[in-house]
């Protein structure tokens, strides 16, 4: 599409009723301010039939949520010249890789509850940021001062660890998982997910029943946990292979990974939702050091609501860190 260059390369901005006829999926799209201040400028993702993915903004607040809607329900035409504007030059600059785009990936990205964005300061970086990071493997924005090149790296780690994409139904997992591997499995609220280790046979062992006081490390197919009504079907094998390639962090022989999974079953495990989880669990089983990223993403730099912490209460224990049970 010969218009579609003309539209990225030539930095101007056209009546979108035009544009919208010639963008495709996954376009990025900026969209002029009506008082062509830069800073300000809107950003969106193209779909189809006119659908747009946008982000949805709280007065006086710097709360954020993805969503689907025709792009002329959003803007009015006559008052919104935009352009596409994929972001090239900044890709090519920070290395940044295309992601296999879908439909699910969307719908995902739509049913977080909200974004709490801190940074960058400004509104229209903020929106370049988080369309950037759907098109692209890490978030781009141009920078305007040192402060911003210094973050930027926490940024990128900051969305490393949410990535929400990947996913599989259940049973395909089972068919490429190897005992030692972690699952990361999809909860029906929120970003917060179970994790679990996988042990053969289309099993797994996780921090699962529940008694009077508190939880039990269980053996239990994978099946039988996703069909458990707080979690979804959908799940993936998640080594976090980019956060220990970051951390320096070696994983354990895949046998002893099983065979400390293993070492837990029938014991006792005394949850606390910020020292103690089912992610501790999991990575203190595979790496013998219990880290939970979804616990680290309550950053200086955003804050995933993910529902409210204050319905969970329980003893401030940990899984011991030279190893043993859990008590």
């Amino acid at each position: 599409m010969e218009g579609l260059t003309d539209f990225s390369e030539n930095h101007t901005f056209h009546n979108p009723e035009l544009l919208l006829k010639l963008v495709k999926f996954g376009d990025l799209i900026e969209i002029q301010d009506k008082l062509r201040r830069p800073h300000n400028n809107n950003w969106v993702l193209f779909i189809r039939d006119d659908f747009v993915l946008h982000l949805i903004e709280e007065d006086f607040s710097d709360k954020v949520k993805f969503s689907v809607d025709k792009f002329t329900d959003i803007f009015n035409f006559s008052e919104s010249p935009c352009r596409v504007n994929n972001l090239g030059k900044l890709a090519t600059v920070n290395n940044a890789k295309l992601r296999n785009m879908s439909d699910e990936m969307i719908h995902d990205l739509t049913q977080v509850e909200k974004f709490d964005l801190r940074y960058p300061k400004h509104p229209s970086q903020r929106r370049q940021m988080l369309m950037s990071v759907v098109k692209y493997d890490k978030p781009l924005w141009s920078s305007v001062d040192e402060e911003d090149a210094e973050r930027r790296q926490s940024v990128e780690d900051y969305f490393c660890d949410l990535n929400p994409w990947g996913y599989q139904h259940y049973e395909d997992v089972a068919k490429v998982a190897v005992p030692g591997d972690l699952i990361e499995i999809k909860r029906s609220s929120g970003f917060y997910r179970h994790w679990a280790v996988y042990v053969g046979d289309g099993d797994c062992i996780h921090v699962g029943e529940r008694t009077i006081w508190n939880y039990k490390i269980v053996r239990e197919n994978l099946a039988q946990i996703c069909a458990f009504e707080k979690y979804l079907d959908m799940c993936r094998v998640n080594n976090l292979e980019e956060w220990v390639e970051r951390k320096g962090v070696k994983a354990k022989k895949r046998s002893d990974v099983v065979a400390m999974a293993e070492s837990f079953l029938g014991h006792m495990f005394e949850f606390h939702l910020f020292r103690n989880n089912c992610e501790h669990f999991a990575t203190y089983c595979k790496f013998g050091d219990p880290i939970s990223r979804q616990v680290e993403r309550k950053t200086e730099l955003f804050d995933v609501i993910v529902f409210d912490f204050t319905q969970f209460q329980a003893e401030d224990k940990h899984i011991p860190r030279g190893g043993g049970k859990v008590s």
